[in-house]
């Protein structure tokens, strides 16, 4: 990750509020093995953001999702989604595991949540509540 990619990802905390955000991160360059920015998309819908996740290439993911605990407290977690689809070639699985840890302090994201599937993105809430 060079420094000017670095910049693209942490402003992106500035931009996620007490709203559902969720904002599809950086993918990595099969050729350089350089991780930059995808797009500025935010998504404040999760099934908008599961349609639109690839289905064969891995992708982060920085999400704020507010919720209400099970004692009425408002929380809103800020996490790294790691989605890494079943049918994702073996090369391209490696090259994004050996990213996650440098995603995840980039970010400054309290939590790092793998997801395989739409249904799991589509369920975070469920799961950043503690009710898995």
């Amino acid at each position: 990750m060079t420094d000017g990619n670095h910049d693209t990802v942490v402003p992106k905390r500035l931009i996620l509020s007490n709203a559902l955000t969720a904002c599809p991160t950086d993918e990595i360059d099969k050729n350089t093995g350089e991780i930059r920015p995808k797009n500025d998309e935010t998504y404040s819908n999760m099934m908008d953001l599961a349609d639109e996740l690839p289905e064969t290439t891995p992708q982060f993911i920085v999400l704020s999702h507010p919720l209400t605990l099970k004692d009425g407290r408002l929380s809103v977690p800020y996490v790294l989604l790691y989605y890494k689809p079943e049918n994702c070639k073996t090369d391209t699985m490696y090259q994004y595991a050996n990213a996650v840890e440098l995603m995840r302090t980039t970010a400054g994201v309290n939590r790092l949540i793998p997801v395989e599937s739409e249904d799991d993105v589509i369920s975070i809430a469920t799961k950043l509540a503690g009710d898995e």
